[in-house]
């Protein structure tokens, strides 16, 4: 089993209360001792990456490692999509607000039924 260099104890807190969060994630994957959350298995694999790839990862680079997608599972693509769609419906408006105001009001004219 690999190993890593220990951190101080408000840092175990830390990757205790990360682990918590991640446990939350409603998709899971089938692990040795049963399903295990994904983002939970997830992390947990990272920890162990960082411990073959850099044994001697400071506490802060551990840290890092574990939270690395921290409930990354409540962002859903509909929810980028939707934050998306709001950011082009006002770079929209300010192009047609501008186009209006360079035309002197005859592109609202003409656009208008």
């Amino acid at each position: 089993m690999e190993t890593i260099n220990t951190v101080p104890e408000n840092y175990v807190t830390a990757i205790k209360l990360i682990d918590e969060a991640h446990a939350q994630d409603p998709r899971s994957i089938e692990g040795k001792n049963g399903p295990l959350p994904f983002e939970l298995d997830y992390a947990q694999k990272m920890t162990r990456w960082l411990a073959l790839r850099c044994p001697e990862a400071s506490p802060v680079l551990q840290l890092a490692c574990r939270a690395q997608h921290f409930r990354r599972f409540v962002l859903t693509f509909r929810h980028v999509f939707q934050s998306l769609s709001l950011v082009f419906d006002a770079i929209a408006i300010n192009i047609q607000t501008c186009t209006c105001r360079l035309s002197g009001g005859r592109f609202l004219a003409a656009a208008t039924p």
